[in-house]
């Protein structure tokens, strides 16, 4: 057995003290469960740092993602195509873009050539 202090403050100013008697095997649980709350606390924050990690190197790819669209949108690029049946007479379809302005150009074949240039805006 082995005796505690508790301490009570019942009013402010006045102060109550107590010794209890606490079992031995009551006082090696609580140690027990302090022990096992303490492991688990250490594996949720390792868990945690590895989370925090994984979710920089993400962001980071993502960045390195839109910097490289960036740089793409800079330069002439191919966006898209399309290669229709002459059923809907329209035989193909090719679309650039110039540069991250907007200014786009848009050719295609149908029975004789057609180039439409535009101007689109991000809103």
């Amino acid at each position: 057995m082995k005796w505690l202090l508790v301490i009570i403050i019942l009013v402010p100013g006045l102060l109550c003290a107590e010794m209890i008697e606490v079992p031995r095997e009551e006082l090696m649980e609580y140690l027990a469960r302090m022990e096992k709350n303490k492991v688990t606390i250490e594996q949720l924050t390792i868990s945690n740092l590895q989370l925090q990690q994984e979710k920089t190197e993400l962001e980071q790819s993502v960045i390195n993602l839109e910097s490289r669209m960036n740089v793409l949108s800079r330069n002439k690029i191919f966006v898209g195509g399309n290669f229709g049946y002459p059923l809907l007479n329209i035989d193909c379809m090719l679309l650039y873009q110039f540069g991250g302005n907007g200014l786009y150009l848009l050719g295609g074949y149908n029975r004789g050539f057609n180039i439409n240039v535009g101007y689109v805006r991000r809103l």
